[in-house]
């Protein structure tokens, strides 16, 4: 009979191989998946949590199951700005998500929001662009 703990981490994984193999019936990607899974870890971040909060992971994984992911793009160009990371860095993640046709409100919603959390000149213009887009 399996520890405790490993027992746990099999039924976790089950429990995602389900989920992704459910998602993937409606048409998501698991890409999409481990994309959403970075949004919690902010919202964590965002609350003072640091210990096993892993942002930049969630989305590096989330990149590797496939390149063109529009959920792993927007929160990934969100959490750049968010940090006060490059603008033109965090363009090209919303560009590439707006490339799928996917959600492009949500992808909007997440842009304006990241660039209205900083107050500075270039991010002005840059929400005045998104917003005439």
């Amino acid at each position: 009979m399996p520890t405790k703990p490993k027992l746990l981490l099999r039924l976790r994984t089950n429990c995602f191989r389900c989920l992704i193999a459910r998602f993937q019936s409606q048409g998501q990607t698991a890409g999409d998946i481990l994309a959403h899974i970075a949004w919690p870890n902010f919202l964590k971040y965002r609350e003072g949590m640091r210990e096993g909060v892993n942002v930049d992971g969630k989305f590096e994984s989330a990149f590797a199951a496939i390149k063109i992911i529009v959920y792993a793009h927007t929160i990934s160009g969100f959490w750049i700005l968010w940090q006060g990371g490059d603008i033109k860095s965090a363009e090209a993640h919303f560009s590439a998500a707006l490339t799928t046709g996917r959600v492009r409100t949500y992808v909007r919603d997440l842009q304006i929001s990241g660039l209205t959390n900083s107050n500075n000149p270039e991010n002005d213009a840059e929400e005045l662009r998104v917003a005439n887009d």
